[in-house]
């Protein structure tokens, strides 16, 4: 199962200048190493005039890290910005610190200072995001129901989406990967078993499945073709399919392969 981790939600930069030498921090969020390299010859092409663009980046890729002193003495520049990242547990990122040369030498002590401040502004300017693994749930009930359904959703934390009014109160929200099972019981409990739920698994920012749970303790998995396999596993339990869909993988740290039974 896919762990929490925090990044930033978009680029963001700041400056300073010290003895003269001007110092930019540029941070973005990335996710390859490719995204990584892009952005950094982009400040590079940005500031060709400077005498230096140190960086680092970390990714949830591999747990890859990288970094450059571009110049600048051996573990002045490169190191002091990647543990800032480490420091504050920041993934998916890369930072460029530009430095622009003043004409006074800062010593090794005070270059690590200095990149280190770099980083630290870049990161303060930016919004930090703390990204948990979640689902997407949609909900229909009618509206006796609706107001119960309004004081459950903030008990297991829901982030509401939208919610349409038509012959049903039709709900859309997230919740939190660990939410999802205590929640599918508080409902079951608060509307005696007599409604269901769809949930889009939502992994690393792309939707990966849809699957309807349903008031019969199964989980229902819709195919292209239209027909459905309903999968004999405990309600709230995350899945998605593998290659041949007569299995479905328990998202539980372990990898368990099941038969399902093939419903038209």
């Amino acid at each position: 199962m896919p762990s929490s981790y925090r990044t930033i939600a978009a680029p963001a930069e700041d400056e300073f200048i010290e003895k003269k030498s001007r110092f930019i921090g540029y941070i973005a969020p990335v996710t390859t190493e490719q995204e990584a390299a892009a952005f950094i010859e982009s400040v590079r092409t940005r500031h060709r005039e400077a005498r230096h663009n140190c960086y680092a980046y970390r990714l949830r890729q591999n747990n890859l890290a990288r970094f450059s002193d571009d110049g600048e003495p051996s573990g002045t520049a490169g190191r002091p910005i990647l543990e800032v990242l480490q420091r504050e547990d920041l993934t998916d990122i890369c930072v460029v610190v530009t430095r622009y040369f003043g004409g006074i030498l800062l010593g090794t002590g005070g270059l690590a200072r200095a990149y280190t401040q770099g980083c630290k502004i870049a990161v303060a300017a930016a919004e930090v995001l703390c990204m948990h693994p979640a689902v997407e749930c949609t909900l229909s009930a009618d509206y006796g129901f609706y107001g119960k359904l309004q004081n459950l959703l903030p008990q297991y934390g829901a982030v509401l989406l939208d919610t349409a009014f038509e012959g049903e109160v039709t709900v859309r929200f997230m919740l939190r990967q660990e939410a999802l099972s205590p929640f599918s019981k508080a409902l079951e409990e608060l509307s005696a078993g007599s409604l269901a739920f769809e949930i889009r698994r939502v992994s690393d920012g792309g939707l990966v499945e849809t699957v309807t749970t349903g008031t019969d303790g199964r989980v229902y998995v819709p195919l292209e073709s239209g027909s459905y396999y309903a999968v004999e596993t405990e309600a709230g339990k995350g899945f998605q399919l593998d290659s041949t869909p007569i299995y479905f993988t328990v998202e539980d740290g372990k990898t368990t392969t099941k038969t399902v039974s093939k419903f038209a």
